[in-house]
Formats: C-alpha cells, structure tokens, sequence
C-alpha cells in the first residue's frame, strides 16, 4: 500500500511479451507431439479440415435459424468448438514463421561463439611463443 512500485521498462515488457508467445507455441508443439516442420504442416492440415467441417456444419444451421427454427445453442457449440481451433491454427503459423528466424540466429550465434573459440585459441598459441622465445 505504501510502497512505491516501478514501471517496468519497456524492453523488458516486451521480451516477457516474447517468451509467452514462445511458451503457449512450445506447448502446442508438446501437445501435438511436433518436432519438424512436416509434422506441423500435417497439423494444420488437420485442424483446417477440422474447421472446414464445423464451418459446414455451422452454415446448415444457419439456414435452418433463417427459417425460424431455434438452433442458437448448436451454432454456440459449434462457435466455442471453433475457438481454440482458430487459436491452435494462429499458434501453428506463427510457429512456420518463427523457426526459420531462429534458425538463423542460432546459427549465427553457433558462429560466434566458434569465432570467439579460435580467437582465443590463436591467441593462447601466440602467447605461448612469446613465452617460448624468452
């Protein structure tokens, strides 16, 4: 109550922004059990065709509320069954677009360090002619 609680700086809110996405895409991917990109195209196969037959489904009772028949809760159902779906779907294409990025920063990063390796490497070599030297 009476304390004075700091605004967390904004590169900070945004690199825990970052590490939710990548928690919630980390666990669609243990969900489904995905570990390359053909297993999560299958996917997303999958969950469009999962979509595609709801939204079918849906239409029908669209008509049939048209005609006046009560078909509200069926088309709810149908709406909260679609829900995470969309949402699975969304987690899926963020996930296509992510690995190759991080793909690249991996690899550059693996690039670094083995530059910073030899560096240091040369340099303990060179350090030791000068000790040989004297």
């Amino acid at each position: 109550p009476g304390r004075y609680l700091k605004k967390v700086p904004f590169d900070t809110r945004k690199e825990v922004t970052k590490l939710k996405k990548y928690a919630e895409q980390f666990a669609l991917l243990r969900k489904y059990y995905i570990a390359d990109a053909k297993e999560l195209s299958m996917l997303v196969g999958a969950l469009q065709s999962d979509m595609e037959a709801l939204t079918e489904e849906r239409k029908i009772f669209y008509k049939l509320k048209r005609r006046g028949e009560n078909v509200q809760s069926e088309i709810s159902r149908i709406n909260s069954a679609l829900r995470p779906l969309r949402r699975e779907l969304r987690l899926c294409r963020q996930i296509g677009e992510t690995v190759p990025r991080l793909q690249d920063e991996t690899e550059q990063f693996r690039n670094a360090t083995q530059q910073r390796q030899v560096e240091t490497l040369k340099g303990r070599s060179d350090d030791r002619w000068k000790s040989a030297e004297r």
